[in-house]
């Protein structure tokens, strides 16, 4: 164990992160001394369910069919190769262009366990103003006091931010060519001005970005590009983004097709019933109060005609999803036309139990998905035994963290450190050889240590003064230990 960290693992001034993410915690610190590339071979590719439902071979012909059609034929089978071989994908991000240090980060570390290609199926199921900002850059360096509140650079217009990212549409060069000039007012130092004129001329107005049909394909081909660009000089293997909203709502129409147990399970109304119990105040999942959504959507929201969301709700005997000045009827045809229609997109729940617990994905994602998918997977095994779905046909999903770690820093005088995003990594000359290395002998304490401040503005702690010190000395001790990027070019 390092010896700057001795008791960092049961620290009972840590003791708020442990109760918000009791799972997470033991993923992170049960081999305090284990390398950051030991914990991604071991845990993150290594531990995997044994058990599913239905054969997820689909679910590969899906995915490297939206590969095809966005990055060509060989980007497809580099995916095929990659799915086939571990059957694993990175889960963690919002759909968009992968600037957010933390998922940028987190495609990093998945990357070092990938070896024909980084599958990232990020969820479009969020709205064009949501922490990962897809409607623009975000910079690693802070514009406030939280670590988290990463400095803005707009690109695309507000109107549709309040928008699901899977519906939205497709920008268009003159929109680009707006914020080109808009970008000369905007306050940011003239290394970052020159790397984001940079991304703007090279991927937003890319051709090949600008000719795809709508603004989820955009962001994935930009995100290949993007990640091209700063990991050229390694051996890392390329990049692969999918809308895991709208993949998903392809299988799920697949599913319901077959009337098979998805047709059962969402349109047999004594099975809806109990699951509805079962997973009522899961995170990601809903809560109903005297028959009104109080949180969440139960398993699919409803698009309005400008991509905003409408949570729903069952009527009173599980036979039709209900929301204002609208009704559908629960039935195997109906889902799947409104699904065509995108009249409706799978809720969070609905996604996993369609991926990780129907075909077994092993799906990674980060803190908050570490507590949340064995809480939905239970609450499903729950139900499925007491209908006769014997208890041996599904794992319990299981779902070590990964995103959250941030161990590439930038330390600088003016700032202090800040977690590295992508265009810090640009501004020192893109990922090396000599990054990679330093990054993959990390040891988990001290990956862990570095993190702590900004977890606990993720997890929104409330931490007393104590804890607050303790939380800070840990992070500045690591700080001497994790990878600067001043220091690996």
């Amino acid at each position: 164990m390092s010896s700057l960290f001795p008791f960092l693992p049961q620290d009972p001034l840590l003791t708020p992160y442990q109760r918000v993410m009791p799972n997470g915690w033991q993923y992170l610190t049960s081999e305090p001394s284990q390398s950051l590339q030991q914990y991604v071979t071991d845990t993150i590719f290594g531990n995997k369910k044994t058990a599913w439902l239905q054969d997820g071979n689909d679910f590969i012909d899906c995915a490297t069919e939206s590969i095809r059609v966005t990055q060509g034929a060989q980007a497809a089978l580099c995916l095929r190769k990659e799915l086939e071989t571990s059957f694993c994908i990175q889960t963690a991000n919002h759909h968009g262009v992968d600037f957010h240090p933390e998922f940028a980060q987190g495609n990093l570390l998945f990357a070092l366990g990938c070896h024909h290609a980084v599958p990232i199926m990020g969820c479009g199921g969020v709205v064009g103003n949501n922490e990962a900002f897809p409607r623009g850059i975000l910079l690693g360096r802070s514009s406030g006091k939280q670590i988290s509140n990463f400095t803005r650079v707009p690109i695309l217009p507000d109107k549709h931010r309040h928008s699901f990212v899977s519906v939205r549409e497709a920008f268009t060069e003159q929109t680009i060519i707006a914020a080109q000039k808009r970008l000369s007012k905007i306050v940011l130092r003239p290394q970052e001005k020159t790397i984001c004129e940079r991304l703007i001329e090279q991927l937003y107005r890319n051709p090949h970005t600008l000719a795809q049909p709508n603004f989820r394909s955009q962001a994935a081909v930009m995100n290949a590009m993007l990640w091209q660009m700063v990991s050229d000089k390694t051996d890392l293997p390329p990049l692969m983004c999918l809308d895991l909203q709208m993949l998903s709502t392809t299988l799920v129409g697949q599913d319901l097709e077959k009337n098979g147990l998805t047709a059962t399970l969402f349109c047999s109304p004594s099975w809806l019933r109990d699951l509805s119990r079962a997973l009522d105040s899961v995170p990601g999942c809903w809560q109903i109060d005297c028959g009104q959504i109080k949180h969440g959507t139960f398993l699919f929201w409803r698009i309005e005609p400008q991509g905003q969301c409408i949570p729903l709700k069952p009527n009173a005997s599980y036979t039709y999803l209900e929301a204002p000045n609208f009704s559908l009827k629960l039935a195997p045809t109906t889902l799947c036309q409104a699904l065509q229609a995108h009249d409706i997109l799978p809720s969070l729940f609905t996604m996993f139990f369609t991926l990780a617990m129907l075909r077994g994905v092993n799906c990674r994602g980060g803190v908050l998905q570490s507590e949340y998918l064995p809480a939905m997977a239970k609450g499903v095994e729950l139900t499925l035994a007491k209908h006769g779905v014997g208890e041996a046909t599904l794992a319990i999903a299981v779902s070590p963290p990964l995103t959250g770690l941030l161990p590439l820093i930038c330390l600088e005088e003016q700032t202090g450190f800040f977690p590295a995003g992508v265009v810090d990594w640009l501004i020192y000359g893109g990922l090396t050889l000599k990054l990679i290395t330093a990054l993959q002998t990390i040891d988990m304490t001290t990956a862990l240590a570095i993190s702590l401040p900004y977890l606990a503005e993720l997890l929104h702690l409330h931490l007393n003064v104590t804890e607050e010190a303790c939380v800070h000395n840990y992070a500045t001790n690591a700080r001497i230990r994790v990878p600067n990027l001043t220091d690996c070019k």
